[in-house]
C-alpha cells in the first residue's frame, strides 16, 4: 500500500483542484483509485470549513470560498506548501485522531530536518514553532477516505493572515523562512517524502 505522489510546479486554482480531489475520492470509495498525495500551492484566497458559521470579515484582500474541509477560516497563497492526502483509514486501521497525530508528527519531523523543534499545541490541531503556528490541518473524511490535509507556511506572505483569526485563533502565525534562510521547495519536498508516515517505499512521482 503506497500512495502515488503528484507535484505541481505553479500555483493552482482552488476550485479546480477541489473538484479533482472530490472526483478522486469518489473513485477510491468505489475501489477504482490508488491512494494519492498531492503537493502544490494555491493562488491567494481565503477558505472556511464546512462546519464553521463565523461571520466573514467585510473587507478581505483576496477572494473567499467555502470549503468541504473541517476547521475555520484560513489563508492560502504562493509560498505555502499544500499537501492533500487521500488515503484509506479503514485499510490502514487508523482512527481520525491517530491520523491527525500522524499528520502533525510528519510536519514536526520535516521541521526537525531543518534543525527546528516544532510542537503540538493541544487541544488545537496543527504544528507550532514557539508560540506561532506554522502548519494548519483541515480534513474531510468520507467513507473512511481522507481528503484535504496540511497547509505548511514556507515563504508565504503573512500579511493576509492579519485580516482574520487563522483557524479561529487570535495567535501569531509564522513561516519556515522566518527560521531558515531561503528554504527551497525541492529540499522541502524531499524531506516531506522522506519522512512521510504513509509511504512504505519512496513514492512514484508525477510532475505538472
Amino acid at each position: 500500500m503506497n500512495p502515488l505522489c503528484y507535484f505541481w510546479s505553479s500555483p493552482q486554482d482552488y476550485l479546480l483542484i477541489g473538484q479533482a480531489m472530490g472526483g478522486h475520492v469518489s473513485m477510491m470509495r468505489r475501489h477504482e483509485g490508488n491512494e494519492n498525495l498531492w503537493f502544490l500551492e494555491h493562488f491567494p484566497l481565503y477558505t472556511q470549513g464546512a462546519g464553521c458559521h463565523d461571520s466573514i470579515p467585510g473587507t478581505l484582500p483576496f477572494p473567499f470560498f467555502p470549503s468541504t474541509r473541517g476547521g475555520k477560516i484560513t489563508f492560502h497563497g504562493p509560498g505555502q506548501r499544500i499537501i492533500y492526502v487521500m488515503i484509506d483509514l479503514k485499510k490502514r486501521g487508523l482512527s481520525i485522531h491517530q491520523y491527525i497525530f500522524l499528520l502533525e508528527q510528519w510536519i514536526i519531523d520535516v521541521l526537525y530536518h531543518y534543525g527546528l523543534k516544532a510542537e503540538r499545541f493541544p487541544p488545537h490541531t496543527g504544528v507550532w514553532l514557539g508560540k506561532a503556528k506554522i502548519a494548519a490541518i483541515g480534513l474531510y473524511v468520507q467513507g473512511g477516505i481522507t481528503s484535504h490535509g496540511i497547509a505548511l507556511n514556507v515563504t508565504v506572505s503573512l500579511e493576509p493572515f492579519s485580516y482574520i483569526a487563522p483557524c479561529g485563533l487570535f495567535l501569531p502565525v509564522t513561516r519556515l523562512s522566518d527560521w531558515v534562510p531561503d528554504p527551497k521547495t525541492e529540499e522541502l519536498d524531499s524531506a516531506l517524502v522522506k519522512t512521510c508516515p504513509f509511504l512504505s517505499v519512496p513514492c512514484t512521482k508525477s510532475f505538472f
